[in-house]
């Protein structure tokens, strides 16, 4: 309606540029390289990444910050949990409450009081007791995989 509020209608289509890259590429869209591709929209634009370029996603409230591989942070104003649906698929755990992680970038388990997972920018996440056992069982299962690719 008019008057348009400029900030609004941004808003508007970066919302729906965002469903539209949640959803499965058609038949008429082979490519690998969109397998994975998210676009993470916030108040100044959006960002086109891979899922593999990020190390972690941390929840704060209804916001995520997402760490990427090239030492780059961006605030999303959407929950951890609907990202956790979305990048369940490409090796990501949720260790945490507040954390999810990428299995591909855990460098350290480390035990004591509180565990913690080091990841490969040098950040440390709590993991919850509770997420601890299935954590460990998923790492087992992924270092097994990637041994058989280096095979």
């Amino acid at each position: 309606m008019k008057p348009v509020d400029e900030q609004e209608l941004v808003r508007a289509v970066c919302k729906a540029m965002e469903r539209i890259s949640q959803q499965s590429p058609s038949d008429d869209q082979p490519s690998e390289k969109k397998k994975g591709r998210l676009i993470l929209s916030n108040n100044q634009g959006m960002i086109f990444t891979q899922a593999s370029e990020i190390i972690r996603v941390e929840a704060d409230s209804n916001y995520s910050t997402f760490y990427l591989t090239d030492n780059e942070r961006y605030m999303i104003s959407r929950t951890l949990g609907f990202y956790e649906d979305i990048l369940n698929a490409y090796s990501f755990y949720r260790v945490h409450q507040k954390h999810l992680v990428n299995l591909n970038y855990v460098r350290k388990f480390i035990k004591g009081e509180v565990d913690l997972v080091e990841m490969c920018d040098g950040s440390k996440v709590e993991i919850s007791r509770r997420k601890k056992t299935r954590f460990l069982e998923l790492m087992k299962v992924h270092e097994d995989a990637q041994e058989r690719v280096q095979d």
